[in-house]
């Protein structure tokens, strides 16, 4: 039997099975990029990013969201300026270990300079030498 992805071609398909489909509008990258949590009325929650995409990303940390809340992710800024970077989104994942979240606007400015390796002034994403997408 081969797999791609969460498919599986011939022989046992409960791999796929037990998957759920995701629909995604963009490749996935693996990166490190520390952010904070707003979170109404008033919590504010430290995070890492370790997977972007245009359509949104999975991060990681002790964060007890619901579904469908929403939320803004805050990139700090880096040393010498003084501009965070605060992107509105919602929790489409809830996980012990993180949440996804979803961007409320497709392809945020600030995600396609991360993702094209050209951040805006003051912000430096961590990401790897060896991106990896998942289909």
């Amino acid at each position: 039997m081969r797999e791609y992805g969460s498919l599986a071609i011939g022989g046992d398909t409960r791999a796929a099975r037990e998957r759920p489909m995701e629909h995604r509008w963009g490749q996935r990258v693996r990166v490190d990029i520390p952010v904070r949590l707003e979170v109404p009325p008033a919590s504010i929650v430290a995070g890492r990013i370790l997977d972007l995409s245009v359509s949104g990303a999975w991060i990681s940390g002790e964060l007890e969201q619901h579904l469908s809340a929403e939320i803004a992710v805050v990139f700090e800024p880096q040393p010498g300026s003084s501009s965070s970077h605060r992107i509105p989104a919602f929790v489409a994942r809830a996980r012990l270990e993180g949440i996804g979240v979803e961007w409320r606007e497709l392809a945020p400015p600030l995600i396609n300079s991360l993702l094209g390796q050209s951040a805006p002034a003051g912000v430096m994403p961590s990401i790897p030498p060896e991106q990896t997408s998942t289909p």
